[in-house]
C-alpha cells in the first residue's frame, strides 16, 4: 500500500546570517526643517555594540555584530530573549550597558559573568527590523518597517525593548538635549521612504552631540598650497585632524595662516603632516563628544 508523502512546508526563515548591516553618514549638525530629505523618523542614538538579531528554526537565535562577528556567547541573556519573537525574525538593533541609569560602553568589553558580578545590565535596543516570519522586509520602506516592528515588539519585555522615534524635528532636539546627560550619543535620521539597503539608498544619518570650540591649529596635511584637513590641539590635549575634507574657500584660508610659519623639517612633499611652528593659529572647531567624537573646521578665528 503505497504512503501519502507530507506537504512541503515552507521555512518561516527568510533571512539568514550574515547579514549587511546599513551604516549611516555622517551629518555634523541637524538640518534645518525644510533642509531635510523630505520625511524622516527620528531615533535616539544609542552608546553600545550594533548588532542583528536572529530568531531562526527550532528556537536557534543569534547575535551578529556590524563587521560580522558572532556575540551569541557574549550575550546570553539577549540570545535567549530573542527566543520570545516569532521564528524568522531578524532585526537591527543596539546592545547597550547600563550602569544605573547611565549608558556604559566599557562594560559591553567584560564577561557575562563580570557584569552580572557587579550589577549592569545589558539590554537590546531594536530600532529595525529586516524580516519576520515568512517575509524579507528589507524592500518595504523604512515607514512600512517601522510599523511592522511595532506590532512585533507591542508586548515584548527588557531586555528586549523597541526604541523611541518622532516624525517631529522640535522633538528631537529636545530628545537631543534631555538624553545627554544618560550617554546618548545623539539622533538617528532615517528617510520615510527609504529601503534597507546598505548604502546612500537607505537614507540614514547620524548627527552626535557636538560643541563648537577653540583649538590650536599645529598641522596641515595635503600639498601646503591646497590643504587638505587641520591637525588641531584642542582643550582638552587630544589632538585631532579634522573631517571632512576641507573646501576650497577653507583650504585657501588655512594655507594663507600658516604660509611662512610650517616646520623647515615638515615642508617637504612626501610629509604626511607638516607641522605648524608656535605662534600658532587658532580655529573655531565643532568637536564631537564620547568615543568617536569627529572633529570638523568651521573657520579660521581671526586675531583681535
Amino acid at each position: 500500500m503505497a504512503t501519502s508523502k507530507k506537504p512541503a512546508t515552507s521555512s518561516p526563515v527568510t533571512v539568514r546570517p550574515p547579514v549587511e548591516l546599513v551604516r549611516p553618514a555622517s551629518w555634523p549638525l541637524l538640518p534645518a526643517a525644510r533642509e531635510l530629505p523630505g520625511p524622516v523618523l527620528f531615533q535616539p542614538k544609542m552608546d553600545g555594540f550594533r548588532a542583528a538579531g536572529f530568531h531562526l528554526e527550532t528556537g536557534r537565535t543569534l547575535l551578529q555584530s556590524r563587521s560580522g562577528r558572532d556575540l551569541t556567547a557574549d550575550f546570553p541573556d539577549i540570545t535567549r530573549a530573542l527566543t520570545t519573537l516569532p521564528e524568522g525574525t531578524v532585526v537591527d538593533g543596539e546592545l547597550v550597558a547600563w550602569n544605573g541609569a547611565h549608558i556604559d560602553f566599557t562594560q559591553l568589553l567584560r564577561t557575562p559573568a563580570a557584569r552580572a558580578r557587579d550589577g549592569i545590565h545589558v539590554t537590546y535596543v531594536v530600532f529595525d527590523i529586516l524580516a519576520e516570519p515568512g517575509r524579507d522586509l528589507r524592500a518595504r520602506t523604512a515607514g512600512e518597517r517601522w510599523e511592522a516592528l511595532s506590532r512585533l515588539m507591542a508586548g515584548v519585555r527588557p531586555p528586549l525593548q523597541q526604541i523611541i522615534a518622532t516624525t517631529d524635528r522640535t522633538e528631537a532636539l529636545r530628545w537631543l538635549e534631555q538624553m545627554q546627560p544618560f550617554g546618548v550619543e545623539g539622533l538617528i535620521v532615517k528617510t520615510l521612504d527609504g529601503r534597507y539597503v546598505p548604502g546612500a539608498r537607505a537614507g540614514w544619518w547620524k548627527v552626535r552631540h557636538a560643541d563648537t570650540t577653540d583649538a590650536d591649529l599645529v598641522g596641515i596635511t595635503g600639498p601646503i598650497s591646497r590643504p587638505e584637513a587641520c591637525l588641531v590641539r584642542l582643550p582638552d590635549g587630544r589632538q585631532e585632524v579634522t573631517t571632512p575634507r576641507l573646501t576650497g574657500p577653507q583650504a585657501q584660508q588655512v594655507a594663507a595662516a600658516v604660509a611662512g610659519r610650517l616646520d623647515p623639517a615638515t615642508a617637504g612633499p612626501a610629509a604626511r603632516i607638516h607641522w605648524v611652528t608656535e605662534p600658532q593659529p587658532v580655529v573655531e572647531v565643532l568637536a564631537g563628544t564620547g568615543r568617536h567624537g569627529e572633529v570638523h573646521y568651521i573657520r579660521l578665528r581671526l586675531p583681535d
